[in-house]
């Protein structure tokens, strides 16, 4: 048969291609921002995520591109219905006997065993393999996906082995199909032979006698086939709309589901919007005030001067401190960090329900906590959801205001999908420490209702302690500008202490916690012994069972280092970042959290104490310390 060049045959029309370039770009996407990732702590790795601007922002990024595949194979669903059901288009993309005789017989052809290769028709079985490659592929990335995505979710139905593994199975798979695809695919489409089909749509004659022979003489010789009619394409069309409007709607919200089931990624970043955060009227006329008006204004600013007074040397007002300047090099505070670290982050995640990058502030402004500075009201928080998961449902008072910033930022519940499908006391090099990030009185407060520490599971622990009934909100004891405590209003309740005394030497309970045989010194006191028992049993059960001495210090992160010279206390360059921590076992990171946790708690004595013990307690016996004399509440 003669050749006519430049003859042209449609390989891929404009929904094809459309597809396989939305592919290309959400795959590339998730491969760029998924590997760096996978193997984050690589130079390459490092300077890219600076680049797209951080660990966060790149998550967002990846998240993005994923919820894109997902949409496109709502897509690539629709177009393969349309064609199998409305214009009765034979499906020749599915496996069969001859894929495997070509195969074969290439095997042959490319080892000089045959002269001829295979003749291809619409799909080679190396296209074949390619295509449900991608479905499998597909299958196991948003699965897994799910899982990553939402591990308290899974966690509920699966063991928690299921995301170490849906991790590694995520990761696995997506290096397996970059490789495939810069080995594979690549090669065949660029490099052994230049395929402009997904460019332009078509391939010369020649092209398609060199790699579809057998399409290219169906093609030829079905030139004179007559089309069915479109009436009966019309019915077939109206038949399959409303199946695939219902079947699409279904996906979608699946979709939907997939991305807000539940709270734990990250939130895309919401454009940045002004709020007005201050707005004072107009000053009204005013009648002449009455000797009872001039006295409350008297007395009002009075307190206005006192409150002048205290906001300086609070430490919600102290520039210097690393909780405002930490920022300082990049000119801004970041979008994780603002909530809490500006004085404008506060009021846009109330108001919005979202954070966003801050300017860097020298503390926070009466207009952080007052939506009104008129009538100095604070804004109204009806519940405050914990790192676990758990909410403070059903507290009005303006607790919620304060736990805001100050519940942490872990929980101990991650910790236990962290470490599942591990050996308690085998060394994971892939574990790092969990930093509850700052003091968590809020979560203290709130014990087992917040999870906020870690709770081992044989055991049960006290919920929410409400101290008293005049003093169980957060600014009942701490005064809400100063922050400090007055001593004097601990005289009423607790006998035999007076405020000369340190708050720490209050002592409720006739137990000796501690097992020293001292009921006199402050239930503080009993606490600082049960964290030094503690000290002293992680640094055995590191050096005996995890093979590497460590030290902690609760100056500089991340808290635990290696003990270089043995001396037992963190000291010089050990305290340097690439001096962490590193041989860490499940057991020995579940009490290593615990004991950070209630160190960063210092007024834990006051906030929980009980809940604070039961913690201390746990872990010790967890470590194999001895108990015996010990009390637990």
């Amino acid at each position: 048969m003669s050749i006519k060049k430049g003859q042209q045959y449609r390989r891929f029309v404009s929904e094809d291609r459309i597809q396989h370039w939305l592919l290309v770009l959400s795959f590339s996407v998730l491969a760029l921002t998924g590997l760096v990732q996978k193997y984050s702590v690589s130079f390459i790795s490092v300077q890219l995520i600076s680049l797209l601007g951080g660990i966060e922002t790149v998550r967002i990024i990846h998240r993005i591109a994923a919820t894109l595949l997902m949409l496109e194979v709502v897509f690539h669903i629709g177009v393969a219905g349309y064609r199998i059901f409305v214009q009765h288009v034979r499906p020749r993309i599915f496996p069969n006997t001859k894929d495997i005789s070509d195969a074969l017989k290439s095997l042959q052809f490319n080892l000089g065993v045959v002269k001829e290769k295979p003749q291809f028709g619409r799909y080679s079985f190396e296209e074949k393999f390619e295509y449900w490659a991608v479905i499998w592929g597909l299958a196991i990335m948003i699965l897994t996906g799910f899982m990553l995505w939402n591990p308290i979710a899974t966690t509920q139905f699966f063991p928690g082995q299921f995301i170490p593994a849906a991790k590694s199975a995520h990761g696995s798979e997506a290096l397996l199909a970059v490789l495939a695809i810069l080995i594979w695919h690549l090669y065949h489409v660029l490099v052994r032979h230049f395929n402009r089909s997904m460019f332009t749509g078509y391939l010369s004659r020649e092209e398609m006698l060199e790699l579809h022979p057998r399409e290219l003489a169906e093609i030829e010789s079905a030139a004179t086939t007559p089309r069915e009619p479109e009436s009966i394409i019309a019915k077939r069309r109206l038949r399959f709309i409303p199946i695939f409007a219902a079947v699409s709607s279904l996906l979608l919200l699946g979709i939907f589901q997939f991305i807000t089931f539940e709270k734990t990624a990250l939130d895309t970043i919401n454009p940045a919007i002004q709020v007005t955060i201050y707005a004072p009227l107009t000053p009204q006329p005013q009648p002449s005030p009455s000797s009872d008006q001039t006295q409350m204004s008297t007395l009002v600013a009075q307190n206005n001067q006192a409150l002048e007074m205290m906001w300086p040397i609070s430490a919600h007002t102290n520039k210097d401190a690393a909780s405002f300047r930490y920022w300082d090099t990049q000119g801004r505070v970041d979008q994780k960090c603002s909530k809490c670290h500006s004085s404008e982050g506060l009021p846009f995640f109330l108001l919005t329900g979202s954070t966003m990058p801050q300017p860097l502030s020298s503390g926070l402004f009466c207009t952080t906590c007052h939506n009104d500075t008129s009538e100095y009201t604070i804004y109204e928080i009806n519940s405050v959801t914990f790192p676990s998961g758990a909410s403070s449902e059903g507290n009005t008072d303006d607790s919620n205001l304060c736990i805001t910033c100050h519940m942490g930022s872990k929980s101990g519940k991650e910790i236990d999908i962290l470490v599942a499908g591990w050996e308690n006391d085998i060394v994971d090099e892939d574990l790092e420490f969990v930093d509850i990030h700052g003091a968590a009185p809020g979560a203290t407060i709130y014990g087992d209702e917040a999870q906020g520490a870690y709770q081992y599971a044989a055991h049960s622990y006290f919920g929410l302690r409400n101290h008293t009934s005049n003093f169980g909100s957060c600014t009942n004891c701490h005064n809400p500008h100063q922050l400090d405590v007055n001593p004097e209003d601990c005289e009423n309740c607790h006998s035999g202490y007076d405020a000369s005394q340190p708050l720490s030497s209050i002592r409720f309970s006739i137990v000796d916690y501690d097992g020293d045989g001292n009921i006199s010194e402050g239930i503080a006191e009993e606490i600082k012994s049960l964290q030094d028992y503690l000290y002293i049993a992680l640094q055995k059960y590191a050096s005996e069972t995890a093979g590497s001495d460590i030290v902690y210090t609760s100056e500089t992160a991340p808290y635990f280092f290696v003990d270089l010279n043995r001396s037992k206390v963190a000291e010089g360059e050990e305290t340097n970042l690439t001096n962490r921590y590193t041989s860490w076992t499940p057991r020995l990171l579940k009490a290593a959290y615990n004991y950070h946790y209630t160190i960063r708690d210092s007024g834990g004595f006051a906030h929980h104490p009980k809940y604070i013990i039961q913690l201390l307690y746990d872990s010790l016996e967890s470590l194999g310390a001895d108990v015996g004399n010990l009390s637990r509440p």
